[in-house]
């Protein structure tokens, strides 16, 4: 099985307070708590949305090879599960595919490596996330002297235009 690579997206808006939602994929949601100190410990306000996914690199599939493969065992419990609920509530209705599909293992990734999260946070996502948190930083900073520039050049074309309306009046 190939290496797995990931995105990290990290968007903010001027807001007050801090406001931080946070996507990863089920098999990180362990580590969101880590994504959510590592944000909260750089950011003290403003509407941030933080999104990190992670796709399979080369897992040495031909394009004849499907990428996805069922889990039987798994896609069995499911339909069970399913009939189950339908014998529960009263009704014949039999259970759509998306409907066992969409069971958490039913369809996954071929090739994909059980994860040593720990490592994968110390050694690949943290440093990843500190230099976007750094960039954002830095992009922030940069857009808020901007800011001020605007506003500064603002209140010296309103002084001088308050001057201007003084002396013409005294005059």
């Amino acid at each position: 099985a190939g290496a797995s690579k990931f995105r990290i997206e990290l968007r903010s808006v001027n807001h007050r307070f801090l406001d931080l939602k946070i996507r990863v994929p089920r098999e990180f949601q362990s580590l969101e708590p880590r994504f959510r100190a590592l944000v909260q410990g750089r950011f003290l306000r403003g509407s941030l949305e933080l999104k990190f996914e992670r796709s399979a690199q080369d897992s040495g599939t031909t394009e004849a090879e499907p990428a996805l493969e069922v889990n039987e065992a798994r896609a069995r419990e499911a339909l069970l599960a399913c009939r189950r609920l339908a014998a529960l509530i009263g009704t014949n209705e039999p259970p759509a595919i998306r409907d066992i599909a969409g069971f958490p293992e039913v369809i996954r990734v071929r090739g994909a490596e059980e994860l040593d999260l720990e490592r994968e946070w110390k050694d690949r996502i943290e440093p990843a996330l500190s230099l976007a948190a750094g960039r954002l930083l830095e992009m922030r900073e940069t857009e808020g002297a901007n800011l001020a520039k605007i506003l500064l050049e603002q209140v010296r074309e309103l002084r001088k235009s308050i001057e201007d309306r003084k002396s013409t009046r005294l005059n």
